[in-house]
């Protein structure tokens, strides 16, 4: 089964037939090839005022996940990089939170586990900077292939 999977010419049950081979090459997968070239993206540039993205997500935070909730985040005031710096001087752990405005699945984790008292404990009893930044802004794509180091 699994050499049919990627292609090879391994047994596969939809080749079982025992009348003829003609319909078992109809129904043989195609090939993938492997030689494909591989495109590595450009990195991002550094966005041209980090703070307005930062400033954007913290208000979209507060106007619509902050109210009402039982606990809220502080997340940090600054860019990817100032945060980077604070926890290395610092030397305190730094969380990352990348927000899909247009996700569901990122809306729920706020509610249920950045808001939680739990959550809140965790950043409180261990010092933690929580930065966070809505990944399709320009400070979100720096930040999220932003090499460490």
């Amino acid at each position: 089964m699994l050499p049919a999977l990627f292609g090879n010419d391994g047994p596969s049950e939809l080749s079982t037939n025992a009348s003829g081979s003609a319909e078992s090459q109809r129904r043989r997968r195609p090939r993938i090839p492997i030689s494909a070239p591989l495109e590595i993206p450009e990195f991002p540039k550094k966005a041209k005022d980090p703070r307005a993205d930062i400033k954007r997500f913290r208000s979209d935070y507060a106007n619509k996940f902050a109210i009402g909730s039982r606990h809220t985040v502080e997340f940090f005031n600054g860019s990817f990089d100032d945060a980077q710096k604070e926890s290395r001087n610092a030397i305190r752990l730094m969380l990352v939170f990348f927000h899909d405005p247009t996700s569901e699945d990122s809306k729920r984790f706020i509610h249920e586990s950045i808001n939680s008292i739990e959550f809140g404990e965790l950043i409180s009893r261990n010092q933690l900077i929580v930065w966070g930044v809505a990944k399709d802004s320009e400070e979100g794509k720096y930040g999220t292939v932003y090499k460490l180091g």
